[in-house]
């Protein structure tokens, strides 16, 4: 499971390059969130996956909307 989600962060990392490394961050962050607040190893665990996947759904975004530096249209809103 580890390296099917690595392989995938890779991906949508590639895909949009400004963000590289945000999957990484958010997963840490919200780890440590989650330790700070006493849940037990599982649950910290499981919301540390978490992080990675959040934003996988970018995959299916075309890379010139997420690499479009003005204003998103309604359309290209529409399509994330």
């Amino acid at each position: 499971l580890e390296r099917t989600i690595r392989v995938l962060t890779q991906t949508v990392e590639r895909r949009d390059p400004y963000t590289a490394g945000h999957q990484r961050r958010v997963s840490g962050l919200a780890a440590a969130i989650a330790r700070e607040m006493g849940m037990d190893p599982d649950m910290v665990e499981q919301i540390r996956i978490s992080g990675y996947v959040h934003d996988l759904g970018k995959i299916s975004v075309p890379a010139e909307i997420l690499s479009k530096p003005g204003r998103l249209s309604e359309l290209e809103m529409n399509i994330i």
